[in-house]
């Protein structure tokens, strides 16, 4: 399978312009080969009764919304769990970084959070940032992004 030279596989463009990130499908899956980009097709079942379901397809452009509804900053617009870049010298940054990941594979809804703290500038908004959008892309969570003052101002 050859992997998109634009997306690389992802399958969603990721823009950083404005305040918060936005996505989109990337060109790679304007055309569903399951349902012609119909969004649905027929299925017949045991008892010969043909349903309309949705396509899988509409996965995707669910959690596209779900992630553009996210309101998480345009700054981390690119930010991944593969591109936290962690020197030698900062163990705590390491282990909050495996932590959260290890967080969002195992999440299940009403399971207890994860708590990130510390001085300024040591990566946790990139941190809560990253872990959404492993969660609505990779696990269909549907999430939000606010900043602790934002929430104490309310």
């Amino acid at each position: 399978m050859i992997e998109c030279h634009v997306c690389h596989g992802t399958k969603v463009i990721i823009d950083g312009t404005g305040d918060y990130a936005r996505s989109e499908a990337c060109r790679c899956q304007a055309n569903c080969k399951l349902c012609q980009s119909v969004g649905y097709l027929f299925e017949t079942d045991a008892d010969g009764y043909r349903t309309v379901v949705e396509c899988s397809c509409q996965s995707l452009l669910k959690r596209i919304r779900v992630f553009n509804d996210a309101r998480i900053p345009a700054r981390y617009a690119d930010a991944t769990f593969g591109r936290i870049k962690v020197g030698p010298g900062n163990r705590d940054m390491q282990m909050a970084r495996t932590r959260a990941h290890r967080f969002v594979q195992e999440y299940e809804s009403g399971v207890k959070g994860l708590l990130l703290f510390g001085p300024t500038g040591t990566g946790k908004t990139l941190l809560a940032s990253v872990m959404l959008r492993y969660l609505i892309f990779e696990r269909g969570v549907r999430g939000r992004f606010v900043e602790v003052m934002h929430l104490l101002t309310a």
